[in-house]
């Protein structure tokens, strides 16, 4: 009658209770593999810059008041001119230049709680400046006197500034900045590791933030601050 020997049953026994300890063992390190792999910590990172804007804008508003509107055009172009000629002496070209259309407003026509205004017709015109020469920008805004003392009469905005500085370069500073904000936040999880007597791994997952740019202060807007926070999940060993 075949089948297994005397000997032979001890030997399978053997060889399948170390065929469930391998199976263990692999399971165990698996497991511990698994567990060690989920160990993460979130950590932001920031990187900011003070950087000089690259572009100006400066609307400069002038407006007349009067009763002939043959005479109020006449003189909003000469007032044009002399804007103009203003700013050629801070070395601006023509080209950086434009003109808005002139806007008339009919005042007997508005409502001014029953009194009638002296003159009939406000008449106000623009030359916007469009320069990359942020200091000759900045240097003119400082001379408005000029033109007040000229007889042309300066329409300063109730809200905002008259004039904006622009940094438009970031495409040249972000990777560097991204490279930073990530160095910070790698330092922050070396740091929370060392507290957990632990040890910084990869990178499982990084998030960038979006970059902000305002201004340094409020008496330096041609001066910004580039901001960018990124988010990085690293595995802790």
């Amino acid at each position: 009658m075949s089948g297994i020997s005397f000997f032979e049953k001890p030997l399978a026994g053997l060889l399948c209770g170390l065929g469930v300890a391998a199976a263990g063992w692999l399971l165990s390190v698996s497991l511990n593999s698994y567990i060690a792999s989920r160990q993460t910590v979130v950590v932001k990172g920031l990187a900011e810059r003070v950087v000089r804007a690259d572009l100006a804008t400066w609307a400069i508003t002038f407006k007349e008041n009067g009763d002939k509107l043959p005479e109020l055009q006449d003189k909003m172009l000469k007032n044009k001119t002399t804007v103009k000629t203003f700013l050629t002496q801070f070395n601006f070209s023509p080209a950086e230049m434009s003109d808005s259309p002139m806007s008339v407003i009919d005042q007997y026509s508005q409502n001014y709680g029953g009194q009638k205004p002296l003159f009939r017709y406000l008449v106000q015109a623009t030359v916007i400046l469009r320069s990359d020469k942020v200091d000759y920008v900045k240097k003119a805004m400082g001379e408005t006197g000029q033109l007040i003392n000229q007889g042309i009469i300066i329409d300063i905005p109730q809200y905002g500034p008259a004039g904006e500085f622009l940094f438009t370069n970031l495409n040249a500073i972000k990777p560097d900045m991204v490279k930073e904000a990530t160095e910070a936040a790698r330092t922050a999880a070396i740091q929370f590791a060392k507290d957990s007597n632990a040890a910084v791994g990869s990178i499982k997952s990084a998030q960038q933030g979006l970059f902000s740019i305002t201004d340094r202060d409020t008496n330096s807007p041609d001066w910004k601050n580039v901001r960018v926070v990124n988010t990085v999940e690293f595995l802790i060993k």
